[in-house]
């Protein structure tokens, strides 16, 4: 064997056999996502001072006891910041096929991909270690567009809920499933996007699907899943405001 190969193989199992990292998720995403300016209120290095109630949502990540985390959240409370924080996380140390469900393709997941995922990614040292490249050095659009990514040890896809094909295609262990009182229903002739897109996890066996919405009415979307759950709350303290 020669010797650049045999470099190049011992490099590819000491990052495949590398154990997990000692940080927990949050102090993971402290030490290394940044929210790139443009698309959100606040831009920087990330904190939990002002999201005390995000950090154990982004526990569960790296939890193997669990398998299903549903996220019931009010507008505008970074439910979606903590679903990129985590794939982030899962991209860079738990690495397995992932399937990212939002209510429609286009124009809804080619525009959250585009505009606030790979933005979010450029700014993450962490995760640029994983993208292709060509010969030149320079991100392989090929291998990495808006809608497909490969990140070297995982793929990830965005697909719209109503698209039943696209969902029934892609066996993932990871699913990450945000707005969904937006998804489609169940119908004669198809199961709702829900019930099928939780089919691509069953062979994974440490599968985790995250699933995030605003609720919106008891009978359907992400309420009945909430109640499946532990179902845990996060009081936050009323500001004192002077008079």
């Amino acid at each position: 064997m020669r010797a650049d190969h045999a470099e190049l193989l011992r490099a590819f199992y000491h990052d495949t056999l590398a154990p997990p990292p000692r940080l927990s998720v949050s102090e993971w995403v402290e030490e290394n996502v940044v929210i790139p300016p443009g698309a959100e209120s606040t831009s920087g290095a990330f904190s939990f001072h002002r999201v005390p109630y995000a950090r154990e949502p982004l526990e569960c990540y790296a939890d193997k006891s669990i398998r299903d985390l549903v996220l019931v959240f009010g507008t505008q409370c970074i439910k979606t910041t903590i679903l990129r924080c985590g794939a982030l996380y899962v991209i860079c140390n738990d690495p397995m096929p992932c399937v990212w469900i939002l209510p429609n393709e286009k124009p809804l997941a080619l525009s959250f991909s585009k505009n606030r995922w790979i933005p979010l990614v450029l700014e993450c040292k962490a995760a640029q270690a994983y993208l292709p490249r060509t010969e030149k050095g320079k991100i392989d659009r090929y291998r990495f567009g808006f809608l497909e990514q490969n990140f070297g040890r995982m793929t990830l896809n965005f697909v719209g809920s109503n698209s039943p094909a696209n969902l029934s295609s892609r066996p993932a262990g990871f699913l990450q499933m945000d707005e969904v009182d937006k998804y489609g229903q169940e119908t004669e002739f198809e199961p709702g996007a829900l019930n099928n897109a939780e089919e691509r996890a069953k062979n994974f066996p440490f599968s985790l699907i995250v699933k995030s919405s605003t609720p919106t009415v008891a009978t359907h979307g992400i309420w009945p899943q909430f109640q499946l759950t532990d179902q845990r709350y996060y009081y936050v303290p009323c500001a004192r405001v002077p008079w």
